[in-house]
């Protein structure tokens, strides 16, 4: 025997989290809210709302709470706004007004980085689209009306990045990832390579990356490091899983080691590249003679795009 010693390459987690929304289950408000002061016939009547501040335009949808009715409205004033029908017939009922391809809430839209094209869904409708642009904290434009109910102004919505982005508040990633790293869905069971870091909260891979609440590592693309296993105790090696391969030792113990690796290196290719790396350790292909009782070394190649990890050694 040439080697004394299989090297098995070590990948590192540099990174692990759970998939998030964007912005959880919240309700979507008005730009504007108050009390209607009096019947006036087409008007609502609010001195203090002033329409014209808030950003109110003519188009824009008011909705009477108390009665459940809508209507555009045709002209806006400081504290009055009008309307081609009589919304308001009774006085004193509550009124929202919301604007077009707009949606505002009690949220934090900025602090949590909402980006353009983010997906916005409307859970009370069932509808969705996306978002063109970023107002400000409580304000995004749409690309296209969801929160348009005939009768409701504060329907919920949630936001979630795209399919192929991994979004986790409060995260580093601008500083714990790199490009090339790989991201392990481990609820689901796949991986994929991270090709884009966006900001510190998000990270593109190629591909669909899972769902909202998945589970998941990044490694480092790099090994880092390696688990030596003495080449005379090794039984056998053989695929377990998809994403396992398991090494019989000729120990006391007679112990199984268990080796994680992403799907893109499945099982059996595992455990052959192992097999191949002792037989080339047994007759010493590219290693030089030792001096005295062997201490070399044989490495099992490195998948690219592939996680190497020794899960446990445990007694059979």
């Amino acid at each position: 025997m040439r080697a004394k010693y299989l090297e098995i390459p070590i990948n590192t987690v540099v990174d692990s989290g759970t998939i998030e929304l964007v912005i959880p289950s919240t309700a979507s408000a008005g730009i504007a809210s108050g009390t209607n002061a009096a019947a006036v016939t087409n008007e609502l009547n609010d001195a203090a709302v002033d329409f014209v501040a808030l950003g109110v335009v003519v188009g824009d949808i008011a909705y009477n709470v108390t009665a459940a009715t809508q209507a555009a409205c045709t002209a806006v004033a400081t504290n009055k706004l009008t309307f081609a029908t009589d919304l308001f017939d009774a006085g004193g009922e509550t009124f929202a007004v919301r604007k077009l391809n707009q949606l505002n809430a009690v949220a934090t839209f900025t602090t949590r980085k909402v980006r353009v094209g983010d997906i916005v869904k409307n859970t009370t409708a069932s509808t969705q689209t996306t978002v063109a642009a970023l107002i400000n904290e409580t304000s995004l434009t749409l690309t296209a009306d969801i929160f348009n109910s005939s009768t409701l102004f504060n329907d919920n919505f949630t936001i979630e990045a795209p399919a192929t982005e991994v979004y986790d508040n409060g995260k580093s990633f601008l500083t714990s990832l790199t490009v090339g790293d790989v991201y392990e869905n481990t609820t689901q069971n796949f991986s994929e390579l991270v090709s884009v870091i966006i900001d510190d909260f998000r990270f593109r891979c190629s591909s669909a990356v899972g769902a909202i609440g998945d589970a998941f590592n990044v490694f480092d693309s790099t090994v880092a490091s390696t688990y030596l296993i003495q080449m005379d105790q090794i039984v056998l090696a053989q695929r377990f899983s998809a994403e396992q391969t398991t090494i019989q030792l000729n120990t006391v113990a007679n112990s199984t080691i268990t080796i994680d690796h992403s799907d893109q290196g499945s099982g059996r290719a595992v455990a052959i590249a192992i097999q191949d790396a002792m037989k080339r350790g047994y007759i010493g292909v590219n290693m030089p003679d030792p001096p005295g009782p062997s201490t070399a070394r044989v490495q099992m190649p490195i998948f690219e795009g592939s996680v190497i990890t020794v899960e446990s050694v445990s007694a059979a």
